[in-house]
């Protein structure tokens, strides 16, 4: 059916984009994993004004056609329909309130407390069926002295980029609201203009996987360098250890940025990416590196500017994940030098769709990537309001509670390096490849790893002077091979008289008795029979005969 079929109701069903397509099949496979959902929640101060912030996620819904879909298989085809906002409304309750028990914390890096993390899983463990037209789910609770407030997201209509809009927007919304302003004005496209959009890209995609599969036809043949060393499907829940990149690890990573000419994202995915290589013993390996797809370059075609500013203009699911190739040994400036060309080729030919690289990938025996390395470079910390006299401005943090599917290991770096706030590196593994205890150890191993490369990287140093090991581990290894001792010198024929006079009646060597002539040939059968023994006292008095 074609996009001019589709030109009467804005209500009427309608095909559902490209990106949409490929996690909408994936979700509809496998209805009950809720890993097809984002899931955050936003860190606010106890007085946020409630009502206010239900206002701002219902103008939110309102502008956003995307966000308020149900969708469908017709004929074999995911189709999908805007909502009217009342009939939206009707399948969710907008931010419930839920009560929590007071538990002891325990000393960690998480900023948030184990008890609404886990009060989080338990609201994302149950799937948005957006079949039923549920693609949002909210909630929040006041615990530790905060507010904290739940969404959630279907990935059939949002991805990461959508998703830290849709937040920054209700922060916007709810700012207006508070001063008693009027709501600032934003445009959106409407759910038709997008595919329409989408539609004209068509030919602009062929010709991207094209590209691939002609002038990159080598990644589609890379051995496997997943650090699990096989596959297996999306768990309904990862996995995860989060840590923090320390403000002076941030600021040497920017100054590494001015010294090699590299992005961000360029420099912390060398970095980490080498880390992944280097610990599943390969020179280079292969990483799936999500771009949002949103704002693209010139050198692209016309229709695929397009779509990328359309799809940055409503909510939508645009994110495409492609490979990167990181070295583990060697010069780090050719290692970003690399890195960074490769994000420039993904750059020219964004549209050409993961799942189909994976499949052409697989004909070859080979496998795409394994692990993923996502960079995204949005601020966590969105204001709420205005700094009041003798108070800072009211400030809320968004903390990423769920990665969306993951098949292999996800290292998420989330924020804006400089600005002060934290820096979060999430480590997501799918426990059907990995334990606890891996996800443990490489926690704490990337941590060690990422201060040592700045370090070199600062110092031009090659990374062949690193190790992945940690510095106990160090002493460990180097306690184990500290078998040297003082040894006096001495001559062989003195080392002989010391072991004639410390145990004469020892054997000293062993022989084979030789043929009746007194010759002895590797034929003889007694060549290697070492029958004959000599102590030290019958060697010296042979030796002296």
């Amino acid at each position: 059916m074609s996009i001019t079929e589709h030109s009467g109701s804005k209500h009427d069903w309608i095909p559902l984009t490209k990106s949409a397509q490929g996690i909408y099949l994936a979700a509809i496979i496998d209805p009950k994993n809720p890993c097809y959902n984002t899931a955050e929640i936003m860190e606010c101060p106890p007085e946020t004004n409630l009502d206010y912030l239900r206002e701002a996620f219902i103008q939110l819904y309102r502008e956003n056609e995307g966000f308020r879909v149900q969708t469908r298989v017709q004929t074999g085809c995911p189709e999908q329909r805007v909502m009217p906002l009342d009939e939206f409304l009707t399948n969710l309750e907008v931010l419930p309130v839920i009560s929590l028990p007071t538990q002891e914390e325990t000393e960690e890096q998480n900023p948030v407390p184990a008890t609404v993390r886990d009060w989080a899983s338990e609201l994302i463990r149950e799937p948005l069926i957006t079949d039923a037209g549920v693609t949002v789910r909210s909630a929040v609770t006041y615990y530790g002295g905060k507010l904290w407030v739940y969404h959630s997201f279907s990935h059939v209509v949002a991805d990461g980029f959508a998703v830290f809009n849709a937040l920054s927007r209700v922060a916007a919304i709810y700012r207006a609201l508070s001063a008693g302003k009027p709501l600032p004005t934003v445009k959106r496209a409407s759910l038709m203009e997008l595919l329409q959009a989408d539609h004209a890209a068509e030919h602009a995609r062929e010709e991207d996987l094209a590209l691939w599969t002609s002038e990159q036809a080598e990644v589609l043949s890379q051995p496997d360098t997943s650090l699990a060393a096989r596959s297996a499907s999306p768990a309904p829940q990862t996995l995860r250890e989060v840590l923090t990149l320390p403000d002076k690890l941030q600021r040497d990573m920017l100054e590494i940025g001015k010294m090699y000419g590299t992005s961000w994202p360029v420099t912390v995915t060398g970095a980490v990416g080498s880390y992944l290589t280097r610990i599943g013993g390969h020179r280079s390996a292969a990483f799936g590196i999500p771009q949002m797809n949103r704002i693209f370059g010139a050198q692209v075609p016309a229709e695929t500017r397009a779509l990328g500013k359309t799809s940055a203009q409503t909510g939508t699911t645009a994110v495409n994940v492609l490979p990167v190739q990181v070295s583990g040994m060697g010069s780090i400036a050719q290692a970003l030098d690399s890195v960074k060309n490769q994000y420039a080729r993904n750059a020219l030919q964004p549209l050409a769709r993961q799942e189909d690289l994976e499949r052409l990938a697989q004909s070859n025996n080979s496998r795409l990537f394994g692990a993923q390395i996502n960079v995204i470079p949005f601020d966590a910390a969105l204001p709420l309001g205005a700094p009041a006299e003798n108070a800072p401005a009211s400030v809320g943090y968004i903390h990423n509670i769920s990665a969306g599917p993951v098949a292999d290991i996800t290292i998420t770096l989330r924020g804006i390096p400089g600005r002060g706030h934290t820096i979060s590196v999430e480590l997501d593994a799918n426990p059907n490849l990995y334990t606890r205890e891996h996800v443990e150890f490489h926690a704490q191993h990337l941590q060690n790893w990422l201060e040592s490369w700045a370090q070199a990287a600062l110092e031009e140093r090659s990374m062949d002077t690193l190790t992945t090991a940690l510095s106990h581990e160090v002493e460990l290894l180097e306690s184990f091979n500290a078998t040297a001792h003082p040894i006096e010198y001495k001559t062989l024929l003195q080392r002989f008289q010391d072991a004639l006079t410390r145990y004469p009646n020892e054997p000293a060597l062993y022989a084979c008795v030789p043929d009746e002539d007194g010759t002895l040939s590797p034929q003889s059968s007694q060549a290697y029979e070492f029958s004959q023994v000599l102590t030290y006292h019958e060697l010296d008095v042979r030796a002296r005969a």
